[in-house]
């Protein structure tokens, strides 16, 4: 009779779970909101850069030499990049990495307005009790996924890119240029990966408030 009872219990137990899983997942607006405040929050710590790397000084101090004269002229040509070149490129990257960098900042102040948006006209929405159709239900629950992946995706990455560039701190020289341009190429692809997770969320925001809107009244 005990173990009657006792594998009752867990059969409550599990249907009560599925029950609530159940629930979750027939509101696809409550996840959608959800994961998409958690990916706000992501955006909001990626992570500054210093006034220090924004700078041109030390990519700079990579064209000169103690006689400050450009290092093209005092070095032999020994790889594919004259030294020139290697100091043009970095200086071509830095200038993309800020670029990027300043991007990233004001598509996270849309994606935060834009979401705030979204949450107004879900509670619009909701207070109607207009009843979402399976094809938007669908597509909601696909963004919930999309969203989660890219969240996911920035934060794996949060510190990662400017730390690498502090530790080329006290490194623009002759003998770390080869360093300083890998580690530029890396931290570049770092943000443009991170770039493009961030437009993939923003733009999870504009088509869902597309879908939300179309439910509601017409001003």
């Amino acid at each position: 009779m005990k173990l009657f009872q006792k594998v009752a219990v867990l059969s409550l137990f599990t249907i009560l779970g599925l029950s609530f899983v159940a629930c979750g997942s027939s509101d696809p607006l409550a996840s959608l909101e959800n994961a998409l405040s958690l990916a706000v929050e992501v955006t909001d710590s990626i992570d500054p850069i210093d006034e220090q790397d924004l700078s041109t000084n030390d990519v700079d101090a990579l064209a000169m030499i103690d006689t400050q004269e450009p290092i093209f002229m005092n070095l032999a040509v020994t790889t594919a990049m004259t030294p020139l070149e290697k100091v043009q490129e970095i200086r071509r990257l830095h200038e993309l990495i800020v670029l990027i960098h300043n991007e990233a900042i004001q598509t996270r102040e849309e994606i935060r307005t834009q979401f705030e948006e979204l949450k107004a006209a879900i509670d619009l929405f909701k207070e109607q009790g207009t009843p979402l159709s399976e094809e938007d239900k669908a597509a909601l629950t696909e963004y919930v996924a999309t969203v989660k992946e890219a969240r996911l995706s920035i934060q794996a990455q949060l510190g990662v890119p400017f730390q690498m560039m502090r530790d080329l701190r006290g490194k623009y020289d002759l003998e770390h240029v080869d360093l300083v341009l890998s580690t530029y190429q890396d931290v570049l692809d770092i943000l443009s990966q991170r770039m493009d997770h961030m437009m993939t969320i923003q733009n999870v925001v504009e088509q869902s408030k597309l879908i939300v809107e179309s439910y509601l009244p017409q001003l």
